[in-house]
């Protein structure tokens, strides 16, 4: 590093990109090499500046092991104070083209003093009920995610990160592990912005979306929806007075029997409440006004934006039973995300 130029300007140097017989190569700044002697701030300065092709360069390139060690000490900083329920293993499978060429594993101990993350390297034997979280995702990811960049539960909908282990262990690692440059949750499906997230979700795929909705977060999607619905109400909807019934079928992992969650949505005075219900639990006839029913993935598209009530319908993607102009005047009564 040349000590004889200012720290701003060095955090700031352009990518390196040359060519030659028409190949184009890029290669991370100079200043980027030299980790161990750095500041949290210096560090995470330098990865947020650094353009995707050259940081992931870097981290595929000779000082790349040392990247990861510094994020992972920072990570482990950011952590520090929290603890979580039970004991969890978080492993950070990072790959590239498919194929896993690191990994970054932290402990989390309910038990231990300050609570916190600490770097797990294997030695230790862990007890049988250690609890175990998988994320998967590229080493440019990975980085980007310690300097809060980009957002665990965004890149999972768009299908640029994968998480393997239940719902709530997932949830309780991610209030822990804290990114160090905003202090904020590596996991927080409350603080996600709707058109980011209708956003995330242009151009994913129908396979994916049925595997969101059939794995660990499907309740954590369906609750997150509900509880923000009532945000979204447009003001000339003030005089409408409706109750519906909104049926999401769809087994809730690939080897479960078909399930059905149920929510009433009912709207008064330009209010809307929302009510899951619960087992056989259930309003009753008179107080429904229409029921729609649909998928899994075809909810997330209604919700975000991706696919409009009507065109739903007229498909046979959402079915309505009971008074088509309820069903009507709900959806024009809301005014959903829509990406940006």
């Amino acid at each position: 590093m040349d000590a004889s130029r200012p720290e701003h300007d060095r955090l700031h140097e352009q990518p390196v990109v040359a060519s030659a017989g028409g190949r184009m190569t890029v290669t991370a700044p100079s200043s980027v090499g030299h980790l161990a002697d750095r500041g949290a701030g210096s560090v995470l300065a330098t990865v947020a500046t650094t353009s995707d092709a050259a940081l992931a360069t870097w981290a595929s390139g000779p000082t790349g092991p040392q990247l990861l060690v510094r994020l992972t000490e920072l990570l482990v900083e950011g952590s520090r104070g929290r603890a979580v329920d039970a004991d969890v293993l978080v492993t950070f499978a990072l790959h590239r083209r498919g194929q896993v060429v690191d990994r970054v594993r932290l402990l989390l101990e309910a038990g231990s003093p300050g609570g916190g993350a600490a770097p797990y390297d294997g030695a230790r034997a862990l007890r049988a009920d250690v609890r175990s979280v998988v994320v998967r995702c590229t080493p440019l990811t990975f980085a980007r995610l310690v300097t809060g960049q980009c957002s665990a539960p965004l890149e999972l909908l768009a299908d640029r990160l994968g998480v393997e282990g239940d719902a709530a262990t997932v949830l309780d690692a991610g209030r822990v592990l804290r990114c160090p440059a905003n202090g904020t949750a590596l996991v927080d499906p409350a603080g996600l912005e709707p058109r980011a997230v209708a956003s995330a979700l242009r151009g994913v795929s129908t396979a994916h979306l049925r595997s969101v909705m059939r794995g660990p977060f499907r309740d954590v999607v369906l609750g997150e929806v509900a509880r923000r619905l009532p945000e979204h109400v447009r003001p000339e909807a003030a005089r409408l007075r409706l109750t519906a019934v909104l049926r999401v079928t769809g087994p809730s992992r690939d080897d479960a029997p078909e399930v059905t969650d149920r929510f009433v949505v009912t709207m008064t005075d330009g209010r809307v409440k929302v009510t899951r219900l619960t087992g056989p639990d259930a309003p009753p006839a008179s107080r429904r006004d229409v029921t729609l029913t649909c998928t899994g993935e075809d909810f997330l598209r209604l919700a975000t934006g991706h696919l409009h009530p009507v065109t739903a319908v007229l498909r046979g993607r959402l079915a309505v039973r009971g008074d088509r102009t309820a069903a009507l005047q709900l959806s024009t009564a809301l005014d959903i995300p829509r990406p940006s």
